[in-house]
């Protein structure tokens, strides 16, 4: 009878167990070397459950292959997989959506400290006019062929460098490591007119972002505009179009597109490193405005000094009214 009783039991137990416990996944990932070298195992994997805040879930040494067991899935939010390679870090989202096992792969790269056949060019240099004020918005392409990430031959340098033209200021700096990436905040040191900031220069196409803008009164506008590296070429797009461009190294391009936005584009060849590219900008239209913006300004200050009379006036009334009222 106890013997029978306490196998029940087990059963129950084991039956409830099976049916309670969440079912899990397993995640297998492969990393691969893309410098074609063999893992030299500096760093670590970590895995993140964004659903849980972040939570660490698993950390394990980089090696050619890993496995995570246990993982709860989520449908709503990815698994968050960082590696960290010879100091670089590398991310990736995966999807657990039910139970089962899990591939994904990821590539790392080995770091050079040297800058390697690095190219240089600007697809995108918004110029935006505006009555008091220009802003700058430029990108500026570095292409790497090699399968490296290449480094600052020391920690203390930066890893990109640039200029400003001479009367303006700088805004923000941002950089992404390919076309699809995110563009992330980068503080910029400047010592003596130039900055620099911590980048590192992946395999493929990176992104840098400057923007910065400079004062400025009516008339022509003088641009003097230097790059430390040496440029393949230069798009320079100009708002509003009406805004007229001369210089000795552009080359105006009609483009449809762009002229129904409002914007016109120019286009340079190649440019030598440290030799300054100049540009006027002159812009009828920018004048109008300003004539508008002081005749607006005339119209207030008349107006202005109508209802400043008016107002001292009907102070003065009441005040004699108040007096007859209380000689009385």
């Amino acid at each position: 009878m106890n013997k029978t009783f306490l196998t029940v039991c087990v059963l129950f137990f084991s039956v409830t167990a099976a049916f309670s416990a969440p079912e899990t996944a397993s995640l297998k990932i492969k990393i691969v070397n893309g410098s074609g070298e063999n893992l030299s195992g500096k760093g670590f994997v970590r895995l993140f459950d964004p659903g849980n805040h972040m939570r660490i879930v698993g950390e394990k040494p980089v090696q050619p292959e890993l496995i995570f067991d246990s993982l709860i899935p989520d449908t709503a939010h990815p698994y968050l997989i960082r590696v960290l390679y010879e100091e670089i870090s590398y991310s990736a989202g995966i999807f657990l959506n039910k139970a089962g096992r899990y591939d994904t792969a990821l590539t790392v790269y080995s770091v050079r400290r040297k800058p390697g056949a690095l190219t240089y060019s600007v697809p995108h240099w918004f110029v935006f006019i505006h009555p008091d004020e220009i802003l700058f918005e430029e990108t500026i392409e570095i292409n790497n062929p090699e399968p490296f990430v290449i480094l600052p031959a020391q920690d203390t340098l930066p890893g990109f460098v640039f200029t400003l033209p001479k009367g303006s200021s700088l805004i923000d700096v941002s950089g992404g490591h390919d076309s699809l990436s995110p563009l992330a905040g980068l503080k910029a040191m400047n010592v003596k007119g130039v900055y620099g900031i911590p980048f590192q220069v992946r395999p493929g196409a990176s992104r840098i972002h400057i923007r910065y803008f400079m004062r400025h009164d009516s008339g022509a506008i003088h641009i003097h505009r230097t790059w430390l590296q040496d440029i393949q070429y230069c798009n320079l797009i100009v708002f509003p179009s009406s805004a007229k461009l001369s210089g000795e190294v552009w080359t105006f391009k009609d483009d449809a597109e762009l002229k129904k936005k409002n914007y016109a584009l120019y286009k340079s060849g190649p440019v030598q490193k440290e030799k300054p590219v100049r540009f006027e900008l002159a812009d009828d239209t920018v004048e109008h405005r300003f004539s508008d913006i002081r005749a607006e300004d005339n119209i207030i200050q008349h107006y202005s000094l109508i209802l400043l009379a008016i107002f001292l006036a009907g102070g003065f009334l009441l005040t004699r009214y108040n007096q007859k009222r209380s000689s009385r």
